[in-house]
């Protein structure tokens, strides 16, 4: 019969020979066996700690940008609808005269001002304030507030911002008709806070509002946290001052409080 007899001595030799050579000169091969063996026994506690641990963490990290594109599909719709809302009173305010055109036209421009800080919150912990600032009648060289959301009514009266390069970020955007964002103005060096300021503030974005080319006023907005707007919102944020100047070169707001100022005085 074919094969190998191994009740032959001399086979027997031989093959102990051979497993003498692989312990002897290919031990290597022994070690490399005991620690694939080993990781076959701890493998499936291993691979059962990945199943759990790292679909997790990308689970996780889906649910983050599927929420901020959730967000981002929210802003965008909420904007969109509001700008039709003012788009279908443009008619109406076209229509009136004087001061009933005026009033009008602050009663739009005060809804939009009272959604703007809704519209930028990404967070529960963010708090906005927002602003529209124009050339104070009795000072060419400061700002007051037009129309505010979120300050107190004394700070909406005496608030003055400085038109100069360094110090206030509102007045260096009027000086320089171009849009500004700190994302924390604790650490600006150029900034100069408040100090009768009641709130705390981070994040300071600022964009002219432009009519014709010419420069009426400043759209401000803060935040409660650093860095609280993105690209897109600095974009969103330009699309309302544009959306505010033309409520404001319609209804000639941008003169109101002076002209109120002299028609008391007339009358006086």
């Amino acid at each position: 019969m074919g094969g190998t007899d191994f009740s032959n001595t001399k086979t027997l030799k031989y093959v102990d020979s051979m497993f003498y050579g692989l312990l002897t000169h290919h031990h290597l091969l022994s070690v490399l066996a005991i620690i694939i063996i080993l990781l076959l026994i701890v493998s499936p506690f291993v691979l059962r700690s990945l199943r759990i641990i790292k679909p997790n963490k990308d689970l996780k990290q889906y649910k983050e940008e599927a929420d901020k594109l959730h967000e981002d599909s929210q802003q965008k719709s909420y904007i969109l609808t509001l700008m039709d809302q003012v788009n279908q009173e443009i008619p109406n305010l076209n229509s009136l005269l004087g001061s009933e055109k005026r009033d009008y036209g602050m009663n739009l421009i005060s809804m939009v001002m009272s959604q703007i800080p809704q519209l930028f919150k990404s967070s529960k912990r963010e708090s906005h304030r927002c602003a529209i600032f124009i050339p104070d009648p009795e000072d060419a060289n400061q700002l007051k507030i037009l129309e505010g959301n979120g300050y107190s009514m004394r700070g909406k009266e005496k608030l003055r911002l400085k038109i100069y390069e360094e110090g206030s970020l509102a007045g260096n955007v009027y000086l320089r008709k171009e849009y500004k964002y700190t994302p924390d103005v604790t650490k600006d060096t150029n900034f100069v806070p408040n100090p009768k300021a009641t709130k705390k503030y981070f994040s300071l974005l600022c964009v002219p509002i432009m009519v014709r080319d010419e420069i009426i006023g400043v759209l401000s907005i803060d935040g409660s946290e650093p860095d609280c707007f993105s690209k897109g919102d600095i974009q969103y944020f330009t699309i309302f001052s544009n959306l505010i100047g033309i409520l404001m070169d319609i209804a000639d707001v941008q003169l109101r409080r002076g002209d109120d100022e002299n028609e008391v005085q007339d009358a006086g």
